[in-house]
C-alpha cells in the first residue's frame, strides 16, 4: 500500500467522525447535551459497560477457540482473549485493520495460513450479521401490524440471502466447476469445515454477543429515561449497529450518533438522544482501549508488527 493511501486509511475515519459530530452539535444545543450527563448516569453506565466488556471478551474468546479448533490446531481461550484484546486498539480506528491484526496474531499463535485465520475472523463477522438480521426480523414482526410490509420483507430477504449463501458454501453436492472454485477459496474454509455441533454453539455465542450489546444500549436509553417500544428498539439497534460498523468513522463515532438520532427521533429530544448515544459510544471506546492496554500489553509490539503487515 502506498504511503498516501496508508495515511488516508488512518485519517479518513477521524475526518468523518469530526465532520459528523460537528454537524450534529451544530443542530443541537451543545450545553444541553453536556448537562444531560451527570453522576447518576455515570453510576449506571460504568458498571454496565464493565460487565459488558468482560462478558463480550469471554464470548469472543469462546467463539474464536471453536472456530480455530476446526482447523486442526486448537488454541486456548486465554490466547484467543489476549489476541482479541490486542486487536481492539486498532479496531477502534479502523474495523478492518483490527480484524486483520487479529488474523495475523492468530496465525502467529497457530502457524495456520493467514488466509485461513482471516477466513475464521470473517466467518464470525458473518455469523454476527446473520444473528443481527434475524433479531431485526423478529423486531420487524412486532412492527408488521403498523409498518409497511416492505420493511419486514427486506429484513427477511436479507436473512434469506445470508442463510442461502451459507447453505451454498456447505452444500454436500458438487455445483459445477466455477462454483466449486468459489467454494474452495481459503477465505471460506472456516465456513465449510466447522462441524455442525460447533456451528450451533457458535451461533449461540454470537447471539449472546449481539444481545449483550443491545442490552448495554438499552441501559443507555433507560438511564436517560428514554422508553421505546421493543419492536422499534430492536429494529433501531440493528440500523445503528450496521451503520456504525462501516469502516468510515472511528469506532462508529458520528455515524452511530446520526443514525441513533434518526431512528429514535420520535421518543425523545435531540439533546437527550445525542447524550445517550455519546455516553454509550465513548464508553465503549474507552473500555476497549483500556482492555487492549490491560489485557494485551505484552502483545503490543507484536500487534504493531501485525498492523504494519496488514497495511503493507
Amino acid at each position: 500500500m502506498s504511503p498516501i493511501r496508508r495515511w488516508l486509511r488512518w485519517l479518513l475515519p477521524f475526518a468523518v467522525s469530526i465532520a459528523l459530530l460537528s454537524w450534529l452539535f451544530a443542530r443541537t444545543d451543545f450545553t444541553g447535551v453536556v448537562e444531560k450527563v451527570d453522576v447518576r448516569i455515570l453510576l449506571i453506565m460504568i458498571p454496565a459497560l464493565l460487565l459488558y466488556g468482560a462478558f463480550s471478551l469471554w464470548v469472543e474468546a469462546q467463539s474464536l477457540m471453536r472456530v480455530m479448533a476446526s482447523s486442526g490446531q486448537p488454541v486456548d481461550a486465554i490466547t484467543c482473549a489476549r489476541a482479541k484484546a490486542a486487536s481492539y486498539l486498532y479496531a477502534i480506528v479502523h474495523y478492518t485493520v483490527g480484524a486483520g491484526v487479529l488474523a495475523v496474531l492468530l496465525k502467529r499463535r497457530t502457524q495456520i495460513r493467514l488466509a485461513d485465520t482471516t477466513g475464521a475472523v470473517a466467518f464470525i463477522s458473518v455469523l454476527d450479521l446473520i444473528v443481527l438480521l434475524f433479531i431485526a426480523a423478529l423486531g420487524g414482526a412486532l412492527l408488521a401490524s403498523r409498518e409497511p410490509a416492505l420493511q419486514l420483507g427486506l429484513v427477511l430477504g436479507g436473512v434469506a440471502v445470508l442463510v442461502g449463501g451459507f447453505a451454498f458454501l456447505r452444500a454436500p453436492i458438487p455445483l459445477g466447476k466455477f462454483l466449486e472454485r468459489v467454494r474452495n477459496f481459503a477465505l471460506f474454509r472456516a465456513v465449510r469445515t466447522t462441524p455442525l455441533p460447533t456451528l450451533l454453539e457458535l451461533i449461540g455465542f454470537r447471539f449472546l454477543f449481539v444481545t449483550s450489546f443491545m442490552g448495554v444500549a438499552v441501559v443507555a436509553l433507560l438511564a436517560f429515561h428514554i422508553h421505546i417500544p421493543l419492536g422499534d428498539m430492536v429494529v433501531g439497534f440493528t440500523a445503528v449497529s450496521l451503520i456504525a460498523a462501516l469502516p468510515i468513522a472511528v469506532s462508529g463515532l458520528g455515524t452511530g450518533q446520526a443514525t441513533w438520532l434518526f431512528v429514535f427521533r420520535h421518543w425523545s429530544d435531540p439533546e437527550t438522544l445525542l447524550a445517550s448515544s455519546l455516553v454509550l459510544s465513548l464508553g465503549l471506546i474507552l473500555l476497549r482501549a483500556g482492555m487492549g492496554v490491560l489485557f494485551a500489553h505484552e502483545l503490543t509490539r507484536e500487534a504493531l508488527d501485525a498492523a504494519r503487515e496488514v497495511d503493507s
